[in-house]
């Protein structure tokens, strides 16, 4: 039923807007070391320690900025129950896609 996906949804962006918070604070506090699985593995940020550090920081801090905003956007799903809202709280967790975009320009100007 629409009662139970609601429910179904909003926990599922909720948990990732945890999980994705968590990801995000090793970044911020730059103990994430140069590597190929987990980071901001733009190819810029591979040229040296300073640039990985700084990319990975800002991609950090903008993963945890959209976390927060997904987060806030499920807590109201919470008091509405309009389709169209569910419809769009099911795209939320697609923000995190601004977020690599948003990353990727600011690691283009370094």
């Amino acid at each position: 039923t629409v009662h139970e996906f609601r429910w179904w949804l909003l926990g599922v962006n909720l948990l990732t807007a945890v999980v994705m918070g968590a990801v995000a604070l090793p970044m911020i506090r730059r103990r994430v070391p140069m590597n190929y699985v987990y980071g901001a593995r733009f190819p810029k940020a591979f040229k040296s320690d300073d640039l990985w550090y700084r990319i990975n920081e800002h991609a950090g801090r903008v993963i945890m900025r959209w976390s927060v905003v997904i987060a806030v956007l499920t807590l109201v799903g919470l008091f509405v129950s309009d389709p169209r809202v569910l419809t769009a709280l099911a795209c939320a967790p697609m923000l995190y896609l601004v977020g690599c975009l948003e990353s990727y320009l600011y690691a283009r100007k370094l």
